[in-house]
Order: structure tokens, then sequence, then C-alpha cells
């Protein structure tokens, strides 16, 4: 049975601007930093996935905050490896 882990972050999560990227952008840093320690702590116990995953999101935002597509985008690069970034 495959092994479900939930991240909860509260506020809004990191957006994505067209291009340009949110890793140094000043206004999505807090964003970002909040999902990867988020993540990072619920991944304690589990080594990293070599399989498929599957991402379930429920992001409250109203729509003065922005598109929704942004911000699965901003989770979605939020959460991958650093290393080129």
């Amino acid at each position: 049975m495959p092994k479900k882990i939930n991240i909860t972050v509260l506020g809004l999560p990191p957006k994505k601007d067209g291009a340009n990227s949110m890793w140094r952008k000043g206004s999505e840093m807090e964003r970002v930093v909040a999902l990867r320690l988020a993540a990072s702590q619920s991944m304690q116990d589990y080594s990293l996935a070599q399989t498929w995953v599957h991402l379930y999101v429920r992001v409250y935002a109203s729509p003065t905050d922005g598109d929704l597509d942004n911000f699965i985008t901003g989770i979605c690069d939020g959460l991958n490896d650093t290393s080129s970034n």
C-alpha cells in the first residue's frame, strides 16, 4: 500500500510568475521556505520517493490573490531539488 504524506502550510503557497524565478523574489521566498520546511518535517521518517508521486492540493485564495495555476506551479517548483537553482 502506498504511503500517504500530508503537508500542511498555513497562508498562501508560493506563486510562480511566468518566467521570473520565485527563488530570488523576496515576496515569494517566505512562502517557499514555509513549504519546504513543512515538506521536510513531513518526510523525516521516509526516504525520497523513487516512484510516482500523486499530488493533491487544496488552496484557499481569493480571486485577488492570483491565478490558481500559478500557485500549483509554485508548489511544484518549490518542492523540486534546489541544487540546480
